[in-house]
């Protein structure tokens, strides 16, 4: 389980945030230290990047006067500007960004000088440029490429998980092949019981107020599952506050559904849950019933058979 305490998770962003306030990026050695998974630890660091740098985009000086004066340090005085993105605390994509858009007139963006570099006259200053571009632990071409292959692969992962228990269901692709808005990764074409477990009991509304079944001889209480959505990231409660729109959506659409945060959450998520129509989960449940009260584990259901 990758459910973090709420102090659990403010250690980690107090250790994050000082990373990031000295422009440094966060290492397995980190991940060893703080006794966490690295890709909780890599996908939490992103997230409180991106908060820093929208904070950050509204206090530090990057209007055209100041890109002035770094294009002047650059061309006239020969600075590097590797050496000058350092004063901005942008992330070094940002930078470069905004310088090229500057000095070029909006005429040459970052996509344009990784695929045709020589653009770049100068030689130092493009192997600034092209350093500043791809050495960006959280906004560059190549961090975007690894979240979007990241994200297939869970989503890849679940639906195997899924078939191997003969669950029937559509996917995201199938769904808007339909037309339909408003799709989850999965929405299920017989809904499912889910077990619930102990987090899911700090919510008052889970706690009284779901209609359950009771799997004979288990004594196990589970709720109907109608969606899932996978989310290859760790989430705190203002990512998943950022998220309850999309999934209030999926709820208005076709029920009650679960969120799966492969890379763990924190347990705030859970007792501010505001009525049981979200289950939060940080891997693949278990245990799984249809609705004949059938288990779900990977024999074929009589049903089907």
């Amino acid at each position: 389980m990758m459910i973090y305490k709420v102090d659990e998770c403010e250690k980690l962003r107090t250790f994050i945030l000082k990373k990031i306030g000295e422009q440094i990026d966060i290492s397995v050695q980190d991940a060893d230290i703080l006794h966490v998974d690295i890709d909780a630890l890599s996908s939490y660091y992103n997230q409180l990047f991106v908060r820093h740098l929208k904070t950050e985009l509204r206090r530090v000086d990057i209007s055209p006067q100041a890109l002035n004066s770094i294009a002047y340090r650059v061309e006239k005085n020969g600075e590097s500007l590797l050496q000058i993105s350092k004063e901005y605390k942008l992330g070094t994509f940002k930078v470069a960004k905004s310088y090229l858009e500057y000095v070029y007139n909006n005429q040459v963006q970052p996509s344009t000088v990784l695929s045709d570099p020589e653009i770049i006259k100068s030689v130092e200053l493009r192997k600034d440029i092209l350093k500043l571009l791809r050495d960006d632990p959280v906004c560059s071409y190549e961090v975007d490429i690894i979240k979007e292959c990241l994200g297939r692969e869970y989503e890849n992962l679940l639906i195997k998980m899924l078939t191997e228990r003969h669950m029937c269901f559509e996917t995201e692709s199938e769904l808007r092949s339909r037309g339909k808005p408003k799709t989850p990764d999965i929405l299920f074409q017989i809904p499912m019981g889910l077990a619930r477990n102990e987090y899911d009991k700090m919510s008052p509304y889970l706690n009284t107020t779901s209609k359950t079944t009771e799997m004979e001889g288990c004594g196990k209480d589970y709720v109907v599952i109608n969606w899932i959505d996978s989310k290859a990231m760790f989430a705190d409660i203002i990512t998943f506050d950022e998220h309850l729109e999309q999934l209030r959506a999926y709820n208005n659409r076709y029920g009650r559904g679960l969120v799966i945060y492969w890379h763990g959450c924190t347990e705030e998520i859970y007792s501010k849950l505001r009525d049981d129509m979200i289950i939060v989960r940080d891997s693949f449940p278990d245990h799984w019933i249809f609705p004949t009260g059938e288990l779900a584990d990977g024999n074929v259901p009589m049903f089907l058979s």
